[in-house]
């Protein structure tokens, strides 16, 4: 069974330097690779797991000041292909992406 993961909460107050701020990003990062990670080792298991092409997909800046993160979720009949370049267009603008 897949866990959802969700981002490390955490208080502005925590964050007081550049040091911390990274520290969590790289947590926050770590975490959701660790989830896509796990998503395609129970397709390699099971056999049957996901359709070709519709794994997700994590875009990350390379430190925590990205101008946000985007998350995008597809439809029960379609799939994260759809969404690629969308997906690129918003890191390339300087955004983490997600998709599932």
């Amino acid at each position: 069974m897949i866990k959802p993961t969700p981002f490390q909460p955490f208080r502005p107050d925590q964050l007081s330097g550049q040091a911390c701020k990274e520290a969590v990003y790289r947590a926050n990062v770590a975490n959701l690779e660790g989830h896509i990670e796990g998503e395609r080792a129970l397709t390699q298991r099971s056999g049957d797991g996901l359709q070709p092409n519709s794994e997700s997909l994590l875009l990350t800046q390379p430190g925590p000041d990205a101008k946000g993160t985007v998350v995008m979720y597809h439809g029960y009949t379609a799939g994260p292909w759809q969404y690629k370049e969308m997906a690129r267009q918003y890191f390339d603008a300087g955004y983490n992406v997600t998709f599932h």
